[in-house]
């Protein structure tokens, strides 16, 4: 498994310290939608819900809404825990990431991801750019 080989890894490397890793795969094209119900009026879900019950398939899968948009309709990201070893509980991780969606340099407010992801997209965008194979 990918997860015990980077610990591996990571405890050969890093042998004085105790390791705590926690691998979240992100998705974020879904076809799901949140709406929230205000009488007569359906308005996009506000950003910092977080769906953990009923459309989820595991206990370690949730749902966040990050942003807040005024058009259009707002989808949610996918977060799915694949290997923890952390004591951190699933709630502090759940806010761990939504703030990280507010930590996009030069942006005001938050983003769809958090910006670590963001950031690793731009990356791999840049390196297919420049280093084409041939």
């Amino acid at each position: 498994m990918f997860a015990q080989k980077l610990f591996e890894i990571l405890n050969e490397n890093y042998s004085q310290n105790e390791i705590k890793l926690t691998i979240v795969v992100v998705k974020l094209n879904t076809s799901v939608h949140f709406f929230e119900n205000n009488g007569n009026d359906t308005t996009n879900a506000l950003p910092g819900t977080i769906v953990t019950k009923d459309i989820v398939s595991s206990d370690k899968e949730f749902y966040i809404m990050s942003q807040y948009l005024k058009e259009g309709t707002t989808a949610p990201t996918n977060y799915k825990i694949i290997y923890t070893n952390s004591a951190m509980q699933e709630e502090e991780l759940q806010e761990l990431i939504f703030s990280q969606c507010f930590n996009y340099f030069n942006w005001t407010g938050s983003i769809k991801v958090p910006g670590i992801v963001q950031y690793s997209k731009k990356a791999a965008k840049f390196k297919s750019k420049v280093f084409k194979e041939t």
